[in-house]
């Protein structure tokens, strides 16, 4: 049997014209990584009907090639970072409420009854599964 050496996934729940990716390859396998993205790509494509975007998410040290990103005319935007917590129920802290009472989760004003997703979120897509041949 083979290994695993990259994962990839595309959404559409952003709103119009924008599709969401993640992708992880195993650090020297470009190869790979560029197929994932060829594949995320011509899905996002097909999501959006040729047009608008896709955000894929890496982490902040990528173990993908920064420059074979830069190539296909990727940009960077943000960098996040990954948290940790330890899992007992004696490391639960108690929320604090936030300052002045807070917003709705919609973000609305405070008191507000929260929000629904935006007109259009609320679609799922199905998704496609590819099998990418040994390298």
């Amino acid at each position: 049997g083979g290994r695993l050496l990259a994962y990839a996934m595309v959404w559409a729940d952003s709103g119009p014209g924008r599709v969401d990716g993640d992708h992880y390859v195993l650090p020297g396998h470009d190869e790979a990584a560029t197929l994932l993205l060829e594949r995320m790509e011509a899905r996002a494509r097909e999501i959006t009907g040729g047009t608008g975007t896709l955000k894929i998410q890496l982490n902040v040290a990528p173990t993908i090639d920064l420059a074979l990103l830069s190539g296909r005319g990727y940009r960077t935007v943000r960098r996040y970072q990954v948290m940790t917590r330890a899992l007992s129920t004696a490391a639960d802290l108690a929320p604090a409420p936030p300052p002045g009472g807070g917003r709705g989760r919609g973000g609305g004003a405070a008191g507000a009854p929260p929000r629904g997703p935006p007109r259009g979120q609320d679609t799922i897509q199905p998704p496609i599964w590819h099998s990418v041949p040994p390298l």
